[in-house]
């Protein structure tokens, strides 16, 4: 589960995304296969890796009621650090919103599938973000002293839909390439959906 930012767009997908984990926790633990949970970046957390095999579900959801949008997921060191941890032919299942550069996370990804992990991604969005809907011309800014950018609001979207296109055709054909799943799932789907793609419809 990976976590990031501090504002009301974060903590909506965050929302979503503890319910998944807890949700595919469940399916797991119910059909006899043992459930850990990493948790990348967040605050609050009193326990943010749980091995898989601990027999209770208990300390997994409990970490996710905790969790807190923040901090930075640092997606190529998590995957090198659990990669190194899981028994092969695992099945990992990441939530994140990818908000990393793939090449800085993509050789740990292709470690992580020649030792036969089975790597699943959901893919969080939130579709009025990446629309970058905006009412009026405005001007942003960078808080890090970068100099102010004024757009347009018709310009900006069309630029950032082309933006996200080749952001999203990047991630999945990279994934594709590593046999890795990418579930593409905007913040408010359907649940049973999400759980049917990514479990191969065993639900």
């Amino acid at each position: 589960l990976s976590t990031r930012g501090r504002d009301g767009t974060d903590d909506t997908k965050l929302s979503t995304a503890t319910v998944i984990a807890a949700s595919l926790a469940v399916f797991f633990q119910r059909h006899g296969d043992p459930v850990g949970l990493e948790i990348l970046g967040g605050t609050g957390v009193t326990h943010r890796s749980i091995p898989a095999g601990g027999g209770t579900l208990l300390p997994v959801l409990r970490s996710l009621a905790e969790v807190e949008s923040g901090g930075v997921a640092a997606l190529a060191d998590a995957f090198a650090s659990i990669g190194d941890r899981l028994p092969r032919k695992s099945v990992l299942i990441l939530i994140s919103d990818l908000m990393e550069d793939p090449q800085e996370w993509g050789p740990q990804v292709a470690a992580l599938v020649r030792r036969g992990i089975d790597l699943r991604v959901i893919h969080l969005h939130d579709p009025d973000e990446w629309a970058l809907r905006l009412a009026e011309p405005s001007v942003l800014y960078s808080p890090e002293g970068g100099e102010e950018v004024p757009l347009d609001p018709l310009a900006a979207q069309r630029a950032m839909t082309h933006v996200v296109d080749e952001y999203v055709t990047e991630v999945r054909a990279f994934l594709g390439r590593q046999r890795g799943q990418h579930h593409l799932v905007a913040h408010d789907e359907a649940l049973d959906g999400v759980l049917r793609a990514v479990l191969g419809g065993q639900v």
